[in-house]
């Protein structure tokens, strides 16, 4: 996790929420954790939001 996540994660669900659409927020998971919530819970799609995979120390 990046120190900038959070604010990415505010960010998204904030947006998301000024064009009428509901946020789950299920936190810090994995992809698989991702698909069995979109599955199991009355969603209609979703969002994972990653970090880069390159490393931080060779980013620009």
């Amino acid at each position: 996790m990046r120190t900038h996540s959070p604010q990415i994660q505010a960010a998204v669900i904030e947006a998301s929420a000024t064009r009428g659409s509901d946020a789950l927020d299920i936190g810090l998971a994995s992809t698989p954790m991702a698909y069995f919530a979109v599955g199991s819970q009355p969603c209609d799609g979703g969002l994972v939001v990653t970090a880069s995979h390159t490393p931080a120390s060779t980013t620009a």
